[in-house]
């Protein structure tokens, strides 16, 4: 869901269509922050995405993202 050219980071599943992950264009350029962790113990948290921003656009999600990703978090910050 965001990228940074053609071989750079791209956030998004490839899950729902293999042959697809939508990508922003080159000069597109943003910071977002991905918590991930997995315990000692093997337990793992639910992700949390971290947009550098003063809200959440919409847009920036298909609708039903969240919905098919139960537990994830989202957030905004204003330094990402």
């Amino acid at each position: 869901m965001e990228g940074q050219g053609i071989n750079g980071l791209v956030i998004g599943s490839s899950q729902e269509n293999p042959n697809t992950v939508p990508v922003k264009t080159i000069n597109a350029r943003t910071w977002t922050s991905i918590v991930e962790c997995i315990s000692a113990l093997g337990v793992a948290l639910n992700p949390l995405v971290i947009f550098k921003a003063k809200s959440i656009q919409e847009q920036w999600f298909k609708k039903d993202f969240l919905a098919k990703h139960p537990g994830w978090h989202v957030t905004f910050s204003e330094n990402g």
